[in-house]
């Protein structure tokens, strides 16, 4: 994607949920400019590349990456030439994505340190 505006996208809940609100919103306030995620095929690859002036304002979402969220593959954006403002969501007011790592402290060790051996991955 090159040289896009994207301005005052909404990716909205509607509660209650009904048959038609489901098929409008079916990613459930994630995203307000872009949701992005990949299926696949086996050794298939997809990417999203945002090159030139590409411009994120005023998007919301009303979870998570009020501009842009992803799922899988994080896509190439060239930071000196994409422009975020005013982009609001409870989680990544601009972009944001889905853990992929992460570690939890198990035991009453207070020393601080992290046992490799106990640090999860998903």
């Amino acid at each position: 994607m090159k040289d896009n505006v994207f301005l005052q996208n909404k990716a909205i809940l509607i509660n209650p949920p009904t048959i038609n609100s489901q098929l409008l919103s079916p990613k459930k306030g994630l995203g307000g400019a872009i949701y992005f995620t990949c299926q696949t095929t086996k050794g298939a690859r997809c990417n999203l590349t945002l090159e030139g002036k590409n411009q994120f304002i005023s998007n919301l979402a009303e979870n998570d990456g009020g501009a842009i969220i992803w799922v899988k593959e994080e896509p190439k954006i060239n930071k000196l030439t994409t422009f975020f403002s005013n982009n609001s969501a409870d989680y990544g007011n601009d972009i944001a994505s889905f853990v992929k790592s992460y570690a939890i402290k198990l035991g009453d060790d207070d020393s601080g340190e992290w046992n490799s051996s106990r640090i999860l991955e998903s």
